[in-house]
């Protein structure tokens, strides 16, 4: 749960500094990672649009890379 949080928390940080939403994208998803979002609980794939807000659940051995339209 940590996890989901520190990616919550390094998605939402950009957005501010910009002070507008970079758009962000999932690039590489191992376990059964999950995507919450205000309509629902969802499986992460990989290609799935990231958005303000989101919270993204890895589990402990999981592993999700997520790259901003910068390339970082």
């Amino acid at each position: 749960m940590l996890a989901a949080a520190f990616a919550a928390a390094c998605l939402a940080v950009p957005a501010l500094a910009l002070g507008a939403e970079a758009p962000a994208v999932v690039t590489l998803v191992e376990g059964p990672a999950a995507l919450l979002r205000t309509a629902g609980r969802f499986a992460l794939a990989e290609g799935v649009r990231v958005q303000g807000g989101d919270i993204v659940e890895v589990p402990d051995k999981g592993l999700v890379q997520i790259e901003l339209a910068d390339g970082t």
